[in-house]
């Protein structure tokens, strides 16, 4: 089933304006699991998953990756777009899971998720 190009960028555009965070994952991924892992690790923290390798998302993943280049925030903005994960927080490109680990080791996840910590 081939989905349409218009199609695909208006799900995955309802699907980052739905959520306040959404991982852009694929399922045998080990830095997808562990992006999901620390997200996880934050009390009370609803995120969205999208594993782009269950057969219903052909197409998503070039389209995510040509989306995080234009909603880079700065730090993220050399990050290689196509690999796996892609995370998007409040609508914003943050990068992938060392991204992720960056921003939670000094606070900017903290300071972005609107928290005074993480714990």
């Amino acid at each position: 089933l081939q989905v349409g190009a218009a199609q695909v960028e208006q799900d995955v555009k309802a699907m980052i304006e739905s959520n306040a965070i959404v991982v852009f994952s694929k399922s045998y991924c080990p830095y997808c699991r562990q992006a999901k892992m620390a997200l996880r690790s934050i009390p009370n923290l609803e995120f969205a998953i999208v594993e782009m390798d269950d057969g219903q998302h052909d197409g998503w993943q070039a389209y995510v990756a040509q989306l995080a280049k234009s909603k880079a925030v700065p730090e993220a903005a050399n990050n290689n777009t196509m690999s796996v994960p892609q995370i998007v927080i409040h609508q914003k490109y943050v990068g992938g899971a060392d991204d992720l680990a960056d921003m939670y080791a000094d606070q900017r996840l903290a300071t972005l998720l609107g928290r005074s910590s993480l714990s």
